[in-house]
């Protein structure tokens, strides 16, 4: 019996009980389908970047959260996502809704607050698991900082559990050459700063594409985070970078 060469073949279609035919159609079949997704993502990324944004409220925010009155970080920080994710859900909701797609967000919608806003963004593909698990904990530590009259109770929030597990930027300032120096330096209030701000730009990133992306039928995250350069990431990028660098300065005088 003959053999073939499968060195060409993928591990998995190899160890196929089939035919080296069967084998070599299904092969074929799966490189002409990456092929033609790895074009259609280029096309998508291609008309993304060919988009304007203004950055002037993100760039506000940001700035607030790098210097402004601590207490209010979480508050300006979630009353300003607040406002990215409800367009964003607005943007992708058909019409037709009854009482109108503001409706939705009145007194009784059924996204009346932002703990369903959060909630929906994430299961209607606006945003990624990380960002809502983040999100959700400023969103509470707000509410504590919101409804708690008694100062000594909120003063040092920035060291609440859920504070303390939200993703640790700060951790990779080693990586950067413009921010090596700071890593190992950066107190507990300016690590909190920086978390902020790279969760608010990830998720002004996040709203603009992460469902677009989706609705093509594509990965978002491969697609956002680890296909061929997105303008906009790299945008909100330097701002974030911009604005870490800030941080850790005055962390470190």
């Amino acid at each position: 019996m003959q053999e073939h060469d499968e060195s060409w073949l993928d591990k998995d279609i190899s160890s196929l009980d089939l035919s080296y035919i069967e084998k070599s159609g299904l092969q074929v079949y799966r490189n002409y389908q990456s092929s033609f997704e790895k074009h259609r993502i280029n096309e998508f990324i291609d008309s993304v970047n060919n988009e304007n944004y203004n950055l002037d409220e993100l760039k506000n925010i940001i700035e607030y959260i790098s210097s402004g009155e601590i207490l209010m970080v979480p508050v300006f920080s979630c009353s300003f996502s607040d406002g990215i994710i409800k367009s964003s859900l607005i943007e992708s909701f058909p019409e037709g809704i009854p009482g109108g797609k503001s409706g939705l967000f009145s007194g009784y919608g059924a996204l009346s607050d932002f703990s369903k806003r959060i909630q929906m963004s994430y299961v209607f593909n606006h945003i990624s698991k990380e960002i809502l698990t983040d999100l959700n904990h400023l969103r509470i530590v707000r509410n504590k900082i919101s409804h708690d009259w008694d100062f000594k109770n909120i003063k040092e929030f920035y060291n609440d559990d859920r504070i303390k597990s939200m993703y640790p930027v700060e951790d990779h300032l080693k990586d950067r050459r413009e921010t090596e120096k700071y890593h190992g330096k950066i107190d507990d209030i300016s690590a909190f700063r920086i978390r902020v701000i790279w969760l608010i730009c990830m998720l002004y990133y996040e709203c603009k594409l992460y469902y677009r992306a989706k609705q093509k039928g594509f990965d978002s995250p491969r697609v956002l985070y680890a296909e061929k350069k997105i303008k906009l990431l790299e945008m909100v990028s330097e701002i974030a970078l911009r604005a870490t660098i800030k941080v850790a300065k005055s962390s470190e005088s």
